[in-house]
């Protein structure tokens, strides 16, 4: 959807979910960038994990209290996130977390980057920093939010949180130059693979 609001991508998400309510055959995965905002999860709390540490001229970001599970993050440009919204009472949420995170993997290996889905961090790491965060929510059997991949973001902007509730976590890129619309192809391919 390109660079998109958050706001945007949560009333796209929100029409996605009615219609795999109404069609629960459907598959919908959304994919944008977003302008600059933190998103706090159900387990996040303002204050604790929102920690503005911004530059003088710096617009302070928006803050959306949303429903998925985790805690702080940032969406930026130059970040992929990704909605997959679809029923998953048939999979289960462990093994879908873990087909999710499976092609984030294979996704990174792909471009060029070793790392690692680490399933207790929900996230995708190489060594120590972190490259990609997941966070969903399950109702009525159908998941949506999803994962952020950093490929182009500004990395600072994380500083701003604590980012899963880590204090001053390490974050870090999958390494690609080409453009995020074809990052979020290769991504869909290597899900639908694994489905």
């Amino acid at each position: 959807m390109g660079l998109i609001h958050f706001s945007s991508a949560l009333e796209r998400q929100a029409a996605a979910f009615a219609d795999v309510s109404a069609d629960p055959g459907r598959k919908l995965v959304l994919g944008f960038e977003s302008e600059k905002v933190i998103t706090m999860g159900r387990r996040a709390s303002l204050a604790a994990d929102r920690v503005v540490r911004e530059s003088p001229g710096d617009s302070e970001p928006g803050t959306f209290l949303v429903d998925r599970g985790g805690q702080a993050t940032v969406h930026n440009p130059g970040q992929l996130v990704i909605f997959p919204v679809m029923k998953i009472s048939g999979i289960g949420v462990r093994n879908w977390v873990a087909r999710l995170g499976q092609a984030t993997e294979n996704l990174s290996r792909r471009l060029g980057t070793e790392a690692s889905w680490r399933p207790e961090c929900s996230g995708l790491y190489l060594g120590g920093a972190k490259l990609a965060s997941l966070g969903i929510r399950v109702r009525n059997g159908i998941s949506t939010h999803g994962l952020s991949m950093n490929i182009r973001n500004n990395l600072e902007d994380f500083k701003m949180i604590r980012v899963c509730g880590v204090e001053n976590a390490k974050m870090g890129h999958v390494h690609t130059d080409i453009p995020l619309e074809d990052v979020f192809d290769l991504w869909l391919k290597e899900f639908t693979q694994l489905s």
